[in-house]
């Protein structure tokens, strides 16, 4: 029920209490009411029948937009997130503003919707109770004012005022709240992969048919794919260590800095042919364990098994007592038929009697340079139980970076990230462990080996020019030992991991050996999330909750007024049309009712005194609805 016939209540909107208003003695002004109609018992038929109205097109309105608004969230939350068509979702990412715009409109139409469907059921219920019994003309006018949503701000109304200014804000967020619901954001749509590589700690690897690895360890003609892009992977390392942006590729693959040894492979088949002319086909082994959405772009996070070494550079100037002993020769030769004028020709040749394996690790290493340029670098390979030696001999420009270094190959655990442009590999180096001799170690040494036997020209050698860069990069200077060996450790770290990754593609693809790629035995699981970002739907958050439930109170608000209103006067003669919201009909039911004796001027202690009279809507037959504060009699 809407209103109270006490005298001293504030019936409307669910609230009825005493309220602090002068007295009659106050004012010596007669206070008119009228008696109290008596109560019918409540008629079902009759409340049914009233509600087919215009109180059933407000319950259905306010039950419909929020069956709508809910039914939309729940469908959105159940399912995770909604993606547009990508072609939909191209088009809503290119014009932002123009959809934020459309949808605020919306929201803005279902808001206002919202807030005449309250205006228009209380306006109604006003009616309703004016037809019956009445109410202070206080309350009547308070609650035409909150039915038009505006602010009561007085001191002496409190609830009243409390009242206005909760109606005034509930309705006023509610554009916000749908425009959150319904404006297509950007969202990340994940899927889980799964998938298992070849496993280079398993110690099966190292015992396969010699034969069998021999193209992938060694290579019969040097040019394959070890000598391709080595220099590069070892020069973005260093400049990795410099905080300088260096990427190279591999396999139609961008790194950025290392490949840290992972397969250099994407979600799909690769065909190697290129790079491998008897490994047709790199099969891909990593798949989604659900449907990959339709998406503007994607990336994927794997978490993998890379490959690395441990690298220690100490300086040594080779000579007869040098552990393990070593050759160092160099000779003028005066004719050398290189094609160039390069006066007389400089041969040197370092070579040693160190322990070599059944691969075949080089001990000896020549060189021809310029006489008035001998700028060079020499390196052989010894095996040192788990371990291998790289002794290099260095000359010219170069002669603080002879060394010898101690290379451990290790199996390290990495995170793989990629947009599909490019890939970036975090490797946990502190949970590395050491490769145990395999034959993933064996390849990159031969592959540091290759790189620098091809790195040496007539005039310079390559990674001795990559490896000064970096020194001067970092003091400003190309001469300081203690930084060349630095760096040389970071580079030759980085050609080891890039030898991973070659190596590993090579025995993953389809051969002679693998048709179908190493068998199960040889293999451990992968596991990563692939994300596709597009635009839709996707409101499992808490704010996008909180911002239905404004016009979630305001809808159960107007249901129960506009409820409570016809329960009360169920029975009661529809009487003529009046809308309390309307100066018009006030000024022509004020004129007919007579209400000339209730106001005595517009000073404060006239409007309370006028605001306690009672008042009700009365239409006698012939004449138009008229406000009363006593019967007609």
């Amino acid at each position: 029920m809407l209103v109270d016939n006490s005298e001293h209540s504030v019936p409307f909107l669910g609230y009825s209490g005493s309220v602090s208003e002068p007295t009659l003695n106050d004012y010596e002004k007669p206070f008119h009411a009228q008696a109290p109609r008596p109560r019918r018992r409540f008629n079902l038929r009759a409340f049914l029948w009233k509600l087919t109205g215009w109180p059933g097109i407000v319950i259905a309105g306010e039950i419909l937009l929020q069956l709508a608004t809910w039914s939309f969230f729940a469908i959105v939350r159940t399912r995770g997130s909604i993606p547009l068509e990508v072609e939909a979702a191209a088009w809503v990412q290119k014009h932002p503003h123009t959809v934020t715009f459309c949808f605020t409109q919306i929201s803005t139409i279902l808001a206002a919707t919202s807030s005449f469907l309250f205006s228009f059921g209380v306006r109604q219920s006003i009616a309703l109770h004016m037809h019956g019994d009445g109410m202070s003309l206080g309350s009547f006018l308070s609650t035409i004012k909150i039915a038009s949503r505006g602010l009561i701000l007085d001191p002496r109304k409190r609830r009243w005022s409390t009242m206005s200014i909760v109606i005034f804000l509930l309705t006023g967020v509610q554009t916000s709240g749908w425009a959150s619901l319904l404006t297509p954001l950007t969202i990340l749509v994940d899927t889980p992969l799964t998938g298992h590589e070849l496993d280079l700690a398993n110690p099966q690897l190292g015992k396969l048919d010699i034969n069998t690895l021999r193209s992938c360890v060694v290579g019969s003609t040097l040019l394959r794919s070890f000598a391709v892009g080595r220099t590069e992977s070892g020069y973005a390392m260093g400049n990795l260590d410099l905080n300088s942006s260096t990427t190279y590729g591999l396999m139609d693959q961008l790194f950025y800095g290392s490949s840290a040894g992972v397969l250099p492979t994407g979600l799909g088949d690769l065909n190697s042919s290129t790079w491998f002319p008897d490994i047709p086909v790199i099969p891909s082994t990593i798949n989604a364990t659900g449907s990959i959405p339709d998406g503007l772009s994607y990336n994927y996070t794997l978490h993998r098994q890379g490959f690395t070494a441990n690298i220690s550079c100490e300086p040594q100037q080779l000579n007869a007592n040098t552990t393990p002993s070593m050759f160092f020769q160099s000779d003028t030769v005066r004719e050398w038929n290189s094609g160039y004028d390069l006066g007389n020709v400089t041969w040197t040749r370092l070579s040693s009697t160190c322990e070599t394996d059944p691969y075949d690790l080089h001990n000896s290493s020549v060189t021809y340079t310029a006489s008035g340029f001998p700028n060079y670098m020499l390196m052989v390979a010894c095996t040192s139980g788990d371990s291998y030696k790289l002794i290099f001999q260095s000359g010219g420009m170069y002669d603080t970076m002879s060394a010898v270094c101690t290379i451990t190959p290790q199996i390290v655990n990495v995170t793989v990230y990629s947009d599909g442009t490019m890939v970036s590999v975090s490797p946990k180096y502190e949970e590395a462990v050491p490769e145990g001799g395999g034959p993933a170690g064996i390849s990159a040494v031969t592959m540091i080996y290759n790189m620098m036997a091809f790195s040496q020209t007539a005039l310079s050698n390559i990674v001795g020019d990559q490896l000064s860069t970096l020194v001067h990069q970092w003091t400003g200077n190309y001469a300081d030992a203690d930084i060349a060996l630095r760096f040389m450790e970071i580079y030759l770290r980085g050609v080891a991991e890039y030898s991973g990754s070659v190596f590993r593609a090579c025995v993953s693809g389809r051969n002679s050996t693998f048709p179908d790629g190493p068998p199960s035995d040889l293999t451990i699981p992968v596991h990563g999330m692939l994300f596709a970002q597009t635009m839709g739907w996707n409101h499992g958050d808490l704010i996008t909750l909180l911002g239905l439930v404004p016009g979630t109170i305001v809808a159960l608000f107007t249901i129960y007024i506009v409820v409570m209103a016809v329960a009360h006067h169920a029975e009661d003669p529809q009487g003529q049309p009046f809308d309390p919201a309307d100066a018009r009909h006030l000024v022509a039911a004020s004129a007919a009712g007579g209400l000339t004796d209730v106001f005595r001027g517009t000073e404060d202690r006239d409007i309370q005194v006028a605001e306690r009279t009672n008042i009700f809507l009365e239409a006698l037959p012939g004449q138009p609805p008229a406000l009363r504060t006593t019967a007609a009699v």
